[in-house]
């Protein structure tokens, strides 16, 4: 049985196949895809399997841009999470990130828009179709404010690089995709972006609105709001039940390293152990998980 391409899209991170009987599509996605292409397929695409390759890391959380919608009836194997809040409480700082499906338990995520992910127990990333089809098509990725309207979750489809000349330096936040060579972080890690700092196709990042940062305090007498009153560190939880976290770590937005403080079964109880859900999040170098 002969396979085929179906369809070119104007990127080289996707693929779309079809057999020459009966027309069945097959898309299969470079998760990791690093080139310079931009993910841009602007005419509807039908398929009725997808193969996304990316490997994800154990005990970290991902981000996640999907170029594609999927049917009603879909389902996956991992977690997706959005944004929910970024505040600042008695000097110190804390991001929060709520499962879709609390707010709608046949939740899916939708194209174009930015997500944190977990995948709980395993290594790749599955979508199940049951019967319909997944609908390729991009469009501009959605912004997605925190509940504050201070801090956004970003998407971006090409490679992208921070230089200290764009309005979002100083202000990004994002995912190693390597270790660095002098061993001043590794990959996984999440930081402050700095110079050379870049995100590849497919990946998100937070971003504080703009430069007017307050620590949730009274400035001092002669003291300005800027970005160097950023934080050295942020809390960062993920919710997948009401009101009750399953993760809370720290996040160090200078050398990027998050550590997981405490963790907690769905019923709101602290563990002494990891649970099967792992969870950590946003650094220098290359978002990639």
């Amino acid at each position: 049985m002969t396979i085929q391409v179906l369809k070119k899209t104007s990127t080289a991170a996707i693929d779309i196949y079809k057999q020459d009987n009966d027309g069945y599509g097959i898309a299969k996605i470079n998760g990791d895809y690093n080139g310079s292409d931009e993910v841009s397929i602007s005419t509807a695409i039908n398929v009725d399997s997808i193969v996304y390759n990316r490997t994800f890391t154990a005990g970290t959380a991902g981000t996640i841009v999907l170029p594609f919608s999927l049917p009603a009836g879909a389902t996956t194997n991992a977690k997706f999470y959005y944004l929910r809040e970024v505040a600042s409480v008695d000097c110190k700082w804390k991001a929060s990130f709520r499962n879709i499906a609390l707010d709608n338990a046949n939740a899916l995520p939708a194209a174009n828009t930015p997500y944190a992910v977990i995948v709980p127990n395993a290594t790749k990333l599955q979508f199940n179709l049951n019967g319909g089809q997944a609908t390729f098509l991009t469009d501009d990725i959605a912004e997605q404010y925190d509940n504050t309207n201070k801090w956004i979750f970003k998407g971006t489809y090409e490679y992208k690089t921070w230089s200290s000349t764009d309005p979002e330096f100083g202000l990004a936040y994002a995912l190693a995709a390597a270790n660095d060579p002098d061993g001043k972080y590794v990959a996984g890690q999440y930081g402050k972006v700095g110079e050379g700092t870049y995100a590849i196709p497919m990946r998100a990042y937070m971003c504080k609105k703009n430069a007017d940062v307050r620590l949730g305090r009274p400035l001092a007498k002669g003291e300005v709001s800027s970005i160097e009153n950023l934080p050295e560190s942020i809390d960062v939880e993920f919710i997948d039940e009401e009101e009750k976290t399953t993760a809370i770590g720290r996040m160090n937005t200078v050398t990027g390293a998050i550590k997981i403080d405490r963790w907690f079964d769905l019923k709101g109880r602290s563990t002494n152990h990891k649970p099967t859900t792992k969870g950590a999040f946003f650094n220098k170098k290359g978002i990639a998980k």
